[in-house]
């Protein structure tokens, strides 16, 4: 998510628009710490509540807003839900715009939330715009689809010296809830069962980290694997120039920056086919190879095929590039955000009255669903179930 507001930032500042964050909590000292490293301070501000009390919070975050009268105040749905809920208490004079980054059903129920209260939504992928529509009520006139956007990386298409063995990565938060990292092992598994000679590196941590550590060192993946942990932002385009393939089992996404990172330093995405989504930024075949949810057996095939066709891996990987310099710059996405904030300057929408602060609530969307209770497996059942009956995919 800062990766998204650093690059948000830097594309409205082609227009002279600043973008700042802010937060407030008991512990300025205890956010800078976590901060520790990073530019974050530079572009934000922390505020001292002396609790965490969320109506305390909440109090202090909308004290700010007032003392620095922004044209436009970002909300990034599902950030917190005690920030995304102070969309009903702003004053009518603020003008706001949710952005919405993934296709979860909790994140979709949050965003419904506050959509009476927002001038206009951001959905970050086609996919996003059609599901607020279709099962939030939201109007098509109040949705725009503007992508994330990438720093590029110029040379990244050049003939790499690819080795002899297919250098497979795993980039990002390691849970398997949205990512799919349980079908790692089987999927690269089944590509050494072929024959391929690959090294798999793992880069991120996540819930389900040890659990993955555990299942490759008892399996045939020992000793072709590394795991490097939390990579810094500025390591991670070395990271990706560094790897022929990445590896994207993903059970749901947005819009996947890894991936548009990957594309843009020319590592080949192997990803699930998420409608709308990973379709959206691959053109399977062109520029990338997509895979149905969970199949194991798809994915290790488009393995084996890179690693048996290595003039096809450089093709793919030029074209990455190029599909990412077309289409999801700096530039593209500031020009689309100046244009949005521009008609709402001009044409604001009637919003909700604010709610008093005094009344501060969470609503039953932005609290955890029932289906948070259901074991994995089945959760992994319903979403894969859910999505290749609605796509007809196989």
């Amino acid at each position: 998510m800062y990766t998204a507001f650093l690059n948000l930032r830097r594309a409205l500042a082609l227009h002279q628009i600043e973008v700042r964050w802010f937060e407030a909590g008991r512990s300025v000292a205890a956010h800078a710490r976590a901060a520790a490293g990073a530019e974050d301070l530079e572009f934000g501000s922390l505020l001292a509540t002396g609790t965490d009390d969320d109506q305390a919070r909440a109090r202090a975050l909308l004290d700010y807003i007032e003392s620095q009268r922004p044209d436009l105040v970002l909300i990034n749905v599902f950030g917190g839900p005690l920030e995304t809920n102070l969309v009903r208490y702003l004053p009518h004079h603020v003008r706001r715009v949710q952005v919405v980054h993934s296709i979860s059903r909790s994140t979709y129920r949050a965003a419904r939330s506050v959509r009476d209260w927002t001038d206009a939504t951001v959905a970050v992928s086609p996919r996003i715009r059609q599901d607020l529509i279709r099962s939030q009520g939201f109007r098509p006139d109040s949705i725009d689809v503007i992508p994330n956007s990438v720093e590029l990386n110029p040379g990244a298409s050049v003939l790499r010296d690819r080795g002899r063995a297919l250098r497979v990565l795993v980039h990002g938060r390691v849970d398997h809830s949205s990512k799919g990292v349980n079908w790692l092992p089987q999927i690269v598994e089944r590509a050494l069962d072929a024959g391929v000679n690959l090294s798999l590196t793992v880069s991120g941590e996540g819930p389900d980290l040890a659990r993955l550590r555990t299942r490759i060192a008892a399996g045939a993946l020992a000793g072709r694997s590394t795991f490097l942990g939390f990579v810094e932002r500025e390591r991670v385009p070395g990271l990706l120039r560094a790897h022929d393939v990445l590896l994207l089992p993903s059970v749901y996404e947005g819009l996947s920056l890894t991936l548009l990172e990957a594309m843009a330093a020319g590592c080949v995405p192997v990803a699930s086919r998420i409608r709308g989504v990973t379709d959206y930024v691959v053109a399977d075949g062109e520029s990338g190879l997509l895979f149905p949810i969970g199949d194991t057996q798809a994915a290790a095939a488009h393995l084996i095929e890179l690693d048996r066709n290595r003039s096809k891996l450089d093709a793919l990987s030029e074209a990455a590039c190029r599909a990412i310099a077309a289409r999801f710059t700096f530039e593209a996405q500031g020009a689309a955000l100046l244009s949005l904030i521009q008609r709402i300057l001009r044409e604001p929408r009637r919003l909700n009255e604010p709610l008093p602060i005094g009344r501060w609530s969470l609503p039953s969307r932005l609290r955890p669903g029932w289906w948070h209770v259901l074991p994995a497996p089945v959760i992994d059942l319903l979403r894969v179930t859910r999505e290749r009956v609605r796509f007809g995919t196989a």
